[in-house]
C-alpha cells in the first residue's frame, strides 16, 4: 500500500514539474525513462541481495529509502537533477517492489494458500489514495515539497508498524519460487 502510496505522489506531480521547468512532452517522456531505467538497475540488485541478506531485509531497507526520496524530484531545479533523482526514485521503487514480492511469497507459503494477489491490490489502492492525496493537495496549492513531507511522515508512520510483522523464515522458498 505504502509503495503505490508514494509513487503516486510523484505521478499527481508530474503536471506541475513540467511546467516548473518547463518541459516539452518529448523532454519529459525521456526523462521520465530515467526512473524506468533505475528500476532496471536495481531489481536485479535486489533479487541478489535478497538470497544473502533475505526478503525482510531488503524490503525493510529498500521502502524505507523509497519512502524519504519523493523530496527529490519534487524538488529537483534543474532537468540533469531531476533525471538523477527519477532514477533513484526509480531503483528504490523497483528494488522495493521485488523485495516485497519475495516477503509476499514467504507470506504464501507460510499461510499455504496464495494471496499474492491481495498484495497487488493493496498496492492499487495505496495508488489511488496517493493519487487522490495528490489531487487535493494539488487543488489547494499545497506546494510539493509539503506534499512530499506529508507522504514521507504518512508512509515511515505505517512502515513502522507494518515492518515487524514481516517474515524470517521461508525466505529461501520464497526466493526459489520467485526466481532469485
Amino acid at each position: 500500500l505504502v509503495n503505490g502510496f508514494t509513487l503516486a505522489t510523484w505521478v499527481a506531480n508530474i503536471p506541475l514539474m513540467k511546467a516548473k521547468l518547463g518541459l516539452s512532452e518529448g523532454v519529459l517522456g525521456l526523462t521520465l525513462l530515467s526512473m524506468a531505467a533505475g528500476g532496471l538497475v536495481a531489481m536485479p540488485l535486489a533479487g541478489v541481495l535478497i538470497p544473502r541478506f533475505g526478503s525482510k531485509n531488503v524490503t525493510r531497507f529498500t521502502i524505507l529509502i523509497f519512502i524519504l526520496l519523493p523530496f527529490l524530484p519534487l524538488t529537483a531545479p534543474s532537468l540533469p537533477l531531476l533525471v538523477v533523482a527519477l532514477f533513484l526514485f526509480g531503483a528504490f521503487q523497483g528494488a522495493s517492489d521485488v523485495a516485497m514480492n519475495a516477503q509476499a511469497i514467504a507470506v504464501e507459503d507460510a499461510l499455504a494458500k496464495p494471496i499474492m494477489s491481495s498484495f497487488h491490490g493493496f498496492w492499487s489502492v495505496g495508488s489511488l489514495i496517493g493519487a487522490g492525496l495528490g489531487i487535493l493537495l494539488i487543488s489547494l496549492q499545497i506546494p510539493p515539497a509539503a506534499h512530499a513531507l506529508m507522504v514521507t511522515v504518512t508512509g515511515c508512520a505505517a512502515m513502522f508498524f507494518a515492518l515487524r510483522y514481516l517474515l524470517d523464515a521461508g525466505d529461501e522458498q520464497a526466493d526459489h519460487r520467485f526466481g532469485l
